[in-house]
């Protein structure tokens, strides 16, 4: 039954409209130009395809080395998301299982954590010498989903391997692109930080020393409020009336 699904939505989302790479896509950095939003082994990047960026992964000897991305879906949940990448291998020799070589993997979870879904098919796999290729896989969103998982892995295998060009789109119920939502902002940007209020000239009052002999001037009182502002504390000789703080 998912199998049709996948077949119907996979026909509507190719008669929709062309998507734009930048604004649609879900993955942070799956170009590669900064180290950010990957986690696993720390991230290493060689020039890749077309003057482009690709991040490396190597095995002298057989170990596990991946680069995770956790996103998360919107709410709704969506019905289907687009995962493509493109991959190049040198010299893979497969550990013992037939997941254990160059490939990326696509899990979802729940908002608590757990596998939903089961393991679907991977989008793409690659094992030997193959020069660079695009691969692209649709997957129907389990229900109770909240996060989808990429994974960019040289799993239990020895080899090269190269990743760039790493997007997620997701689609609406009606086989529209959705777009990402904006990053939030922190309380430390600079967008969020406001201009300090002043209170007429931004001098501190100074202290003024009186003469001993004669009048003494009208001294000054503060008074405590949000705008801090300085009056008179005897009466107004002129009888002027004074303006309104």
């Amino acid at each position: 039954m998912n199998h049709w699904i996948c077949r119907l939505w996979l026909l509507s989302i190719f008669l929709a409209a062309p998507l734009s790479a930048v604004e649609l896509n879900w993955v942070k950095n799956g170009d590669f130009k900064t180290k950010d939003a990957w986690t696993g082994n720390e991230l290493t990047v060689e020039k890749g395809r077309d003057g482009g960026e690709a991040a490396v992964l190597e095995n002298k000897e057989t170990q596990w080395s991946e680069y995770k991305q956790s996103i998360a879906l919107p709410k709704p949940v969506p019905p289907v998301v687009e995962v493509s990448f493109g991959m190049k291998s040198w010299d893979v020799k497969p550990g013992q299982k037939d997941w254990e070589l160059a490939r990326m993997n696509v899990t979802f979870f729940d908002e608590k954590g757990t596998q939903v879904g089961g393991w679907p098919e991977d989008p793409g796999r690659a094992f030997g010498t193959i020069d660079w290729k695009t691969y692209a896989g649709h997957y129907a969103v389990p229900a109770g989903a909240a996060t989808v998982s990429l994974s960019l892995e040289l799993g239990n295998a020895t080899g090269k391997v190269w990743f760039d060009r790493v997007s997620l789109f997701v689609y609406d119920f009606d086989s529209k692109p959705c777009r990402p939502a904006p990053p939030s902002p922190t309380r430390n940007s600079k967008a969020d930080r406001r201009p300090r209020r002043t209170t007429g000239s931004s001098t501190r009052a100074s202290k003024t020393s009186f003469p001993t002999t004669g009048p003494r001037p009208n001294r000054l009182r503060r008074v405590t409020s949000p705008r801090t502002v300085w009056r008179l504390k005897t009466p107004n000789p002129s009888g002027t009336p004074r303006p309104r703080w």
